[in-house]
């Protein structure tokens, strides 16, 4: 009967040491921060800090390991979902905004990584894992094409998606802007795929024409 208590207590030092491991790197990073800090923070000693990490420099690539882990699953799970290829990428970008507010703080410390030169993880770590979004993004709007939903360059689609949904999260993460919610998803690929024009392109096309054809 004491095996589920002990697990139980396990994992709640593990999840202490991971969220204040996160909350002490992504503001003063890898090399700011020490282990007795860390111990500290999540109220262990080292002796249980080293039962589950073999080091800091261990407990720092594992945490960014295990989010590349989820998000990418995350990703895919999104780009395969049912419906149009509009669909899957609202569910794509309904999927970055839910791993945003899950965990601000871990994706702070993933551009971090990028941006602050962290040498315990290299950025290419980091960028891989954003450049495997751009194919998924890629690969369903090659597939909206196909399908006859839109007209255009693969790349362009993807990367105007892709670029609002960033926006969206970047705002949040500085500014504490936006709600970041499903709808917010929507209007995200909504602009990018459609502009904000209040007429159809075809009708706007004709009626801006139609002078010029009178003058001449």
């Amino acid at each position: 009967m004491a095996q589920p208590s002990s697990n139980s207590n396990m994992h709640s030092k593990r999840q202490a040491i991971r969220q204040a491991a996160i909350r002490l790197f992504s503001t003063r990073g890898f090399a700011g921060t020490s282990t007795r800090e860390l111990c500290d923070a999540a109220g262990v000693t080292k002796p249980v800090l080293y039962h589950y990490f073999a080091n800091k420099e261990a407990l720092f690539r594992q945490l960014i390991e295990e989010a590349l882990n989820d998000y990418r699953e995350g990703i895919h799970r999104a780009a395969a979902a049912a419906g149009s290829a509009e669909e899957r990428f609202v569910e794509v970008v309904w999927n970055d905004f839910k791993f945003t507010r899950k965990e601000p703080e871990l994706l702070r410390l993933l551009y971090r990584v990028v941006f602050a030169g962290e040498l315990a993880v290299p950025a290419q770590t980091v960028v891989a894992s954003a450049m495997q979004e751009m194919e998924v993004l890629l690969e369903v709007a090659r597939q909206g094409i196909r399908q006859g939903e839109w007209l255009g360059s693969p790349d362009e689609i993807a990367l105007s998606v892709l670029g609002l949904s960033h926006i969206q999260t970047l705002r949040y993460l500085v500014g504490g802007e936006g709600r970041l919610s499903l709808a917010q998803a929507r209007r995200c690929v909504e602009i990018a795929l459609r502009g904000c024009a209040t007429m159809p392109a075809a009708s706007g096309r004709a009626r801006a024409a139609a002078p010029q054809s009178k003058r001449s």
